[in-house]
């Protein structure tokens, strides 16, 4: 019986959601389809993120109206993208994405239970990977200027690695899922972003606004970086990891949108 509210419950989310959120028109560009594009990256493993704290019992509130909100929007944008790709003729996965989306949004609207963990975060990891190669189909767009668009993904990029790294620590400090290939999972996360950060920090695209926010952005990773290393010696501190990958998020979604409008 519970779960056969599920749909009548995501309607009312997403009813909710969509109505808080300010009117946006159709995407007309290449920029900002990479934009979008990389953003469902991140909403596929934000959501994950906020179903394992949530099953930990960690900011509960906060945790559900993440799950909730990133459950429509990835919705919503996953349609307008549908939308932006029919109309201009290209080519893309978004139909495998769309196939494993239907079966990830229900499962992930589930309560959360420790022994379903390691199912989760494998779909999550699904759904990451298509998101991804949708991204990458854009990325070969002939409407856009495509080392611009590269800076795009790589910036959107980060985005998804903030909300990875907060699932894969989130995932260890429940004990959920594989030990192993949890850890290496965040560890390359952590690699791969604090790489890419590098690059960004160097692109010729860096506006004056784009440069002093990618800076407050290396300021915090290095202090961020703390935070992990206390996970090495088993000393868990959710609810900071929690806060700080929401700051780095806020962040690189702001030095995304600035690239997307130029």
């Amino acid at each position: 019986m519970q779960y056969s509210r599920l749909p009548l419950r995501f309607l009312l989310v997403s009813l909710c959601f969509l109505l808080a959120m300010p009117a946006e028109a159709a995407i007309t560009s290449a920029q900002e389809a990479v934009n979008v594009a990389g953003r469902q990256r991140m909403l596929s493993q934000r959501i994950i993120k906020a179903w394992l704290f949530k099953g930990q019992n960690v900011a509960v509130e906060r945790a559900q109206r993440q799950l909730d909100e990133a459950v429509a929007l990835f919705e919503e944008q996953l349609s307008e993208l549908e939308d932006y790709i029919e109309r201009n003729g290209l080519n893309t996965h978004i139909a495998e994405t769309r196939k494993l989306w239907n079966g990830y949004r229900v499962a992930a609207l589930r309560p959360p239970r420790r022994d379903k963990a390691t199912d989760l975060i494998e779909l999550s990891q699904k759904v990451l990977v298509s998101a991804n190669q949708v991204v990458s189909d854009l990325e070969l767009s002939p409407k856009g200027d495509r080392e611009l668009l590269q800076i795009i993904n790589l910036s959107g990029r980060q985005r998804m690695l903030s909300q990875r790294i907060a699932t894969y620590y989130a995932a260890l400090a429940w004990k959920a899922g594989d030990e192993t290939l949890n850890r290496q999972r965040l560890a390359d996360a952590v690699k791969l972003y604090d790489s890419s950060l590098k690059q960004l920090l160097t692109s010729k695209y860096n506006t004056e606004s784009i440069a002093r926010t990618l800076q407050k952005v290396s300021d915090h990773w290095k202090f961020s970086r703390a935070g992990f290393e206390l996970m090495d010696k088993q000393e868990f501190v959710p609810f900071v990891i929690l806060s700080t990958t929401e700051s780095m998020l806020k962040r690189m979604e702001k030095v995304t949108g600035e690239y997307a409008a130029l």
